[in-house]
Formats: structure tokens, C-alpha cells, sequence
């Protein structure tokens, strides 16, 4: 049978990439399938204030940034050449609030789950979770994988009530993969500053190490704790810069973020952490919005 390569051209040229077209981020970027899912709650990250803008209007608030890695059937880690498993990840922004009406404090009880020995949201890394993922189109027609719908965030304790008998029984959610991420903004230590290092850039330049160049990139970042932290040991080099070096990395999916409009009350700080010797700080960003490109997959 002779190969008929013009119709086998004109298929590619229909169904096949347009490599006329550049594609961002590696090109190769699939988001996690929307469904149900199981979570381990792995990263808090307190980034300090940052400016974003909402319904037109730019304000400068306290984030936190919370990881989750997705497990169950349809959310298998994707097996790189050497044998590493590379879990699907996603990242949530928030205005660290404690307004009864923040996202931040709604999602805060309905993880603790009535929990009275739990009074601070980092408490819970490392603890299991149930989820629900959505996706949500963003800029220039890009799909983004989240947690949230239009009523909330779908995070809860992994119990599930059985059909037939009418009982609540736990659901076994895999071990995490990732490296647990902590940083707490009144109260970092060398550990905490070390957790949060990716080492290496992606491919059109911007630097991996997203969540230290966000917290140097913070408005209140000159004078705070870390800064103060960062300066007594390594001290400033001649540009009055410092470089970052830690701990090693991951990558992680960005959830868009959806503010809630009402007034933010300071949340209260934790127990202090010990200080020890940190590393350097990044150089700053060319990014105006240091929060925009966290956590993107290659």
C-alpha cells in the first residue's frame, strides 16, 4: 500500500501543534483533571504585604500562600527519567485575615474541623484532606486548575459517610512526596527560611526560587524580622544585596487568586521560632507583581 503523505500532512496540519506560535512555560503544561481528589496539606507561607489588584482597585494586604499535593486515581505523579515522582501541586494566595468573613479564616475552620487544640493554621501541616478540584480559564486563554468554585473552597477532613451503614469512615490518603514549606512572618528561623528554596530558573529566565524572592520583594520586607534575620548574619554585600541559597526545590500549580471584600484584622502571632544563621537574599525581581508567576509547572 502506497503511503499517501499528503493526506497524512494535511491531518498534522489540522489536528497537530502551531509551531508558528510560541508556547509558554515549556509548552508541555497539563493541568490536574477536574474532580474529586485526596490532599496532604504541605506548604504555609506567609509573604508578607503585597500588592494586587481587584475589580480595578490595587490594595496592599498580608498574604499567605498554602500548598496542597493532589493524590488519588486520577492525580498519579508524573516519573521523571532518573525515577523521581513529581506530584501535581497547588497553590492558594490569600489575604491572611481573620475577618469571620475572610476566605482565609473560612477555609481555616473548615479544615480544623472543630478541632479545639488547633489554633493556628500551620498546626495542619502534613495532615490529610479531601478536595475538589475546578478549573477556571485565565490570561490569554490558559486553564487553571483550583480549589474553589463560586461558593468556597472544597477542602475538608478526609471522612466520607458510608451509603449503607450510614457510618463516617476515614479515607487513607497516600504519605506526601514534597518537602514540607514553612514560614512564618513575625517569627522565621534559618529552618523555615531553608524550607522555602527551589533552586534553578525556568526557561525564559525567571527564577524557581519564587518564595523567597517574594518575601525580599514584600513592601514591608525592609526592616522585618527576616530582613533583620538575614542582615545580622550575612550582612550586606556591596550593592546592598544579599544572594539565597537552601534548601533543594519543587514546582507547584498557581491557583488564581480571589479576594474577599471586607475589612482584614491582624492575625495573631505564633510561638516564637529559635534564629539561626540564614542565608542570602535574591536579587529582586524585574516582575512588578512578585506573586504572579509562583509556583507555575515548567
Amino acid at each position: 500500500m502506497t503511503f499517501d503523505l499528503k493526506k497524512a500532512l494535511a491531518r498534522v496540519a489540522k489536528t497537530g501543534p502551531n509551531m508558528q506560535e510560541a508556547q509558554k512555560g515549556g509548552g508541555d503544561y497539563t493541568p490536574p483533571p477536574a474532580g474529586a481528589c485526596l490532599l496532604r496539606f504541605i506548604g504555609y507561607v506567609e509573604v508578607g504585604k503585597q500588592k494586587s489588584t481587584y475589580k480595578g482597585q490595587t490594595k496592599i494586604k498580608d498574604k499567605v500562600q498554602l500548598i496542597f499535593e493532589l493524590h488519588g486515581k486520577n492525580y498519579p505523579p508524573r516519573v521523571t527519567d532518573d525515577g523521581e515522582k513529581i506530584p501535581h501541586r497547588i497553590k492558594i494566595t490569600e489575604t491572611l485575615s481573620l475577618s469571620e468573613k475572610a476566605n482565609f479564616f473560612k477555609l481555616f475552620n473548615a479544615m480544623r474541623n472543630g478541632r479545639e487544640d488547633i489554633t493556628h493554621m500551620a498546626q495542619m501541616l502534613g495532615e490529610p484532606f479531601r478536595g475538589r478540584v475546578f478549573h477556571n480559564e485565565g490570561k490569554e486563554g490558559r486553564v487553571f486548575a483550583n480549589l474553589r468554585d463560586e461558593s468556597g473552597y472544597h477542602i475538608t477532613p478526609p471522612y466520607i459517610e458510608d451509603a449503607e451503614t450510614g457510618e463516617t469512615r476515614k479515607v487513607k490518603v497516600p504519605d506526601a512526596i514534597s518537602p514540607i514549606r514553612l514560614f512564618v512572618w513575625d517569627d522565621p528561623s534559618k529552618e523555615m527560611w531553608d524550607s522555602l528554596f527551589i533552586d534553578g530558573e525556568y526557561e525564559e529566565g525567571k527564577t524557581k526560587n519564587v518564595f523567597q524572592e517574594a518575601i525580599t520583594n514584600a513592601h514591608n520586607f525592609p526592616g522585618s524580622p527576616i530582613h533583620a534575620l538575614l542582615k545580622d548574619v550575612v550582612g550586606d554585600d556591596e550593592d546592598g544585596t544579599n544572594e539565597v541559597e537552601g534548601a533543594d526545590g519543587g514546582e507547584e500549580v498557581e491557583e488564581p487568586e480571589v479576594e474577599e471584600e471586607v475589612e482584614e484584622k491582624k492575625p495573631a502571632k505564633t510561638a516564637k521560632a529559635p534564629a539561626k544563621k540564614p542565608a542570602k537574599k535574591p536579587a529582586k525581581s524585574d516582575d512588578d507583581d512578585p506573586l504572579a508567576g509562583i509556583g507555575d509547572d515548567e
